[in-house]
């Protein structure tokens, strides 16, 4: 700055003799070159002036409707740019248009803040055309599109496309495809291809028939989308257990095994072990229902002690290790009463199991353990509530 200041006042008291033509060329060109110097700045000062400010606005109004911290919102906002709420509400009218609920379009904003930047109709209209055209509803659409992490930002024509083209080809079913979407639609957000087949080949070689891998991607397809090196761990790991690859509990296992860490299943079997089982017993009943060791601890410490400390039947757990699964006040503590309660009056079959009284469907426990002896017994309907009821 101190040279510019040096080199024009020299070229000021240059001027202020008598110059030749020559030097007052020179003159011109410099006092032109200047100006343009300081417009261009100007201009600069006044575009970053603008950018700040529409960043500023794009941060307050991710603030202001959609919850973001302050942040998060300054975060977002430097990668989307808007003046007030023109661009915000098109693409918000936009998405109400297409059957996306205010709790919906909140979902994709704060999962994916840049959709202020797309232009809908080249963007996102696309996309939701896709899954019309294959039969999705509208509702089941915005749910898709909703609840997944980064489907608005992906291409269709380079993953959404063909990863629903390769699932359909494994499944053989345009139907069952669309199923396994609507359970988990980041499985279009993945590259499929390579991660379903090294997968689906590390199942075959572990001895696991094609079609059960079919029929459990079908039910749970989170399981063949799995990191491959995370499934090839599982896959060992509950072979050494003793887990047979030709029964369906074997998928089950690798898939409640693919959460825990050691130490939290170190702890859950510590639960166990606390309320005196073997860790024997407990790897038996993994085996028999994984999802066992995929209950949290605070449910497997309640269930055990209404079991052991109300029940008084510590067996049941090795004949219903699902009972750490159910829910204790709508299921076990209801269904347990109503039976108590038939076997002190000697109503009760002799034969009648846990099993069958806490895993058979709502509907059939009513029918066959309270409806049957209402009229006997009217306070079996205080103990199973309406609430409870198959037809609620």
């Amino acid at each position: 700055m101190l040279r510019f200041m040096l080199k024009t006042l020299n070229y000021v008291k240059f001027a202020s003799f008598d110059p030749s033509p020559v030097h007052r060329l020179h003159f011109l060109q410099f006092s032109l070159f200047s100006s343009s110097a300081v417009a261009a700045a100007k201009i600069h000062k006044s575009e970053s002036r603008n950018a700040n400010g529409n960043s500023s606005a794009a941060a307050d109004y991710l603030i202001k409707f959609f919850g973001f911290s302050r942040e998060r919102a300054l975060r977002a906002s430097e990668k989307i740019n808007f003046r007030g709420t023109e661009i915000p509400e098109s693409i918000i009218a936009f998405f109400k248009k297409h059957g996306f609920s205010d709790a919906q379009i909140s979902l994709v904003v704060r999962k994916t803040p840049v959709v202020f930047q797309l232009k809908p109709e080249r963007n996102l209209l696309p996309k939701i055309q896709f899954f019309h055209s294959l039969g999705i509803s509208v509702p089941d659409t915005a749910k898709i599109i909703s609840s997944s992490r980064s489907m608005l930002v992906r291409s269709l024509e380079n993953q959404i496309i063909p990863s629903f083209e390769f699932i359909k080809s494994f499944l053989k079913s345009n139907e069952d495809a669309i199923d396994v979407i609507k359970q988990c639609p980041s499985v279009l957000e993945m590259n499929v291809q390579s991660i379903m087949a090294s997968n689906v080949a590390s199942l075959l070689n572990a001895g696991v028939p094609e079609v059960k891998i079919a029929s459990a991607f079908k039910t749970n397809p989170r399981l063949l989308v799995m990191s491959p090196d995370k499934l090839r761990m599982c896959t060992e790991r509950i072979k050494e257990m003793g887990f047979d690859p030709c029964r369906a509990n074997f998928l089950t296992g690798i898939y409640v095994m693919r959460k825990p860490t050691s130490s939290n299943w170190h702890r859950k079997m510590e639960v166990y072990k606390k309320w005196g089982y073997s860790e024997a017993q407990v790897l038996a009943a993994f085996r028999r229902f994984p999802w066992c060791m995929g209950a949290s601890e605070d449910k497997i410490n309640r269930a055990l002690d209404y079991v052991i400390n109300k029940m008084c039947d510590p067996l049941v757990f090795h004949s219903v290790p699902q009972i750490v699964s159910l829910s204790l006040e709508k299921t076990i503590i209801p269904r347990c009463s109503v039976c108590q309660v038939l076997k002190s009056r000697g109503l009760l079959r002799q034969n009648t199991s846990w099993i069958g009284v806490l895993i058979i469907s709502k509907k059939s426990f009513f029918e066959q353990f309270v409806l049957s002896f209402a009229d006997e017994i009217p306070e079996l309907l205080e103990l199973y509530p309406q609430r409870l009821h198959p037809s609620k």
